[in-house]
């Protein structure tokens, strides 16, 4: 069962990812923390509704980073759809503000094809970005199969590269067995996946990344989803999310 964010807890570090040291991303006690407004947001008046209320503190490790998020267009995550373009729309307001101009940041779509909408763009040229419509060859379905592909031919980085998963996990077709080898071999060095609340989590997503984490967000509510990807954010660059001051 997936993690539910009003209650917290914690996944430990699983096993290597490919053949480099891999650092697990602790996405459900920092997100939880910011959700129940405590540990994370201590002395702020109640969980953060939206991003905007949220700031990244602490000293920042000094390598750049590069967010791909993995938007999920299947049939089963088509209700949620409008819910993570507005999350992503205030991500991209909000990451000038808290990121290096030399972050980086990518969204892929998929269902049974993958579309890499906004290609890897530095934050830099954050400014005026939106996100265009995913056009899929292959709309029917859940492959991660042209997922792999399109982030193995991403532009090379020596970013710390993280896949985040808008998803409820369920495939319709089984990835190919070298998954991490490809996805090692292109950088990656920690998956999270968010579903939303009361999404059941597949005992097969696990297996495929028993090394990421999961954490659930309530539906319709973008701001919340927005906070979720600031966590990860926080997590790679080795900060943590506090209330933004009055």
């Amino acid at each position: 069962m997936s993690r539910d964010l009003t209650r917290g807890g914690r996944l430990s570090p699983g096993p290597p990812f490919g053949t480099a040291t891999r650092r697990v991303v602790a996405l459900v006690a920092a997100v939880a923390a910011a959700m129940a407004g405590c540990a994370l947001l201590t002395g702020g008046p109640g969980p953060a509704t939206d991003v905007d209320e949220v700031q990244l503190a602490g000293a920042r490790s000094p390598g750049c980073v590069r967010l791909l998020v993995l938007s999920d267009l299947s049939g089963s995550m088509a209700d949620h759809a409008g819910t993570r373009t507005a999350a992503l729309g205030r991500i991209l307001d909000w990451a000038p503000r808290n990121l290096r101009p030399d972050d980086e940041l990518a969204v892929i779509a998929y269902a049974g094809s993958a579309d890499l909408v906004l290609p890897t763009t530095p934050v830099a040229d954050f400014a005026g970005a939106a996100l265009p419509p995913a056009r899929l060859a292959e709309p029917d379905g859940t492959r991660l199969d042209d997922v792999v592909r399109v982030v193995s031919e991403l532009p090379a980085t020596t970013c710390r590269t993280t896949m985040l998963f808008l998803s409820d996990g369920v495939l319709t077709e089984e990835p190919l067995a070298d998954v991490d080898e490809v996805l090692g071999a292109a950088g990656v060095a920690s998956v999270a996946t968010v579903v939303p609340q009361g999404v059941e989590m597949p005992d097969a997503w696990r297996a495929l990344f028993p090394y990421g984490t999961e954490a659930e967000v309530a539906d319709r509510q973008p701001g919340r989803l927005a906070v979720a990807v600031a966590e990860v954010l926080a997590e790679a660059t080795g900060q943590e999310v506090r209330r933004v001051e009055p």
